[in-house]
């Protein structure tokens, strides 16, 4: 496995760019939120996060506001168990057209 593959660990990423995490709402669930600063290319700007669907345990669908809401995304988180044991995590990313 390339060295690169191998030292990729999101927590890094999330922890650099994600930071002053402000928590509103429920501790989870429906209405559950967030607001961080995200820092990338040297800009920073105020993102707000919320939880919109829920289907615990297997699933969860965000909603990302940014840029004074002139960006708005979704974030799906899915939990699927394996029949060897354990489970598979995914998360899709997608802008919505603003």
């Amino acid at each position: 496995m390339p060295a690169s593959v191998e030292q990729f660990d999101p927590r890094r990423i999330i922890q650099k760019r994600l930071t002053g995490w402000r928590y509103s709402g429920p501790a989870r669930g429906v209405g559950a939120g967030a607001t961080v600063t995200a820092a990338r290319g040297g800009t920073k700007t105020e993102v707000t996060i919320e939880v919109v669907r829920a289907d615990p345990p297997r699933r969860s669908v965000e909603r990302n506001v940014s840029a004074a809401g002139r960006r708005l995304a979704h974030g799906t988180c899915t939990v699927e168990a394996l029949r060897t044991g354990g489970s598979h995590v995914s998360f899709t990313y997608a802008w919505a057209a603003t």
